[in-house]
């Protein structure tokens, strides 16, 4: 359907950005919500909480507004530049949570 209706070099294009700046999103928003799981108290708890709503909420929002304007093509720049930042904090951000794993060097747990 989507394909139909924009055409397949928007459907190509969009497969490599709107599927993982999605992911990032999605990633960064875990990242806060599942430290939260761990908070000692609930204003820690709903610190991280709205941390995990407010970021990936603001930078999806920022990432439509550069791809969908239809007055400067010069921010589809800022939107790849965006989307690129949001993958590399996704990935340090996944890191920094398997350091920290209880799980990490128990060979057990990883068969």
């Amino acid at each position: 359907l989507y394909a139909g209706k924009f055409g397949f070099q928007t459907t190509l294009l969009r497969a490599f950005t709107a599927v993982p700046a999605h992911a990032s999103f999605a990633i960064i928003m875990g990242y806060f919500i599942g430290r939260s799981k761990y908070a000692f108290s609930v204003a820690s708890k709903r610190q991280l909480i709205g941390l995990g709503l407010l970021v990936p909420v603001t930078v999806h929002g920022v990432y439509d507004l550069f791809i969908l304007q239809e007055y400067y093509e010069e921010l589809m720049i800022l939107a790849l530049a965006l989307l690129g930042a949001s993958i590399y904090i996704a990935t340090k951000l996944i890191r920094k949570h398997q350091e920290n794993s209880p799980f990490k060097g128990n060979e057990e747990m990883n068969e």
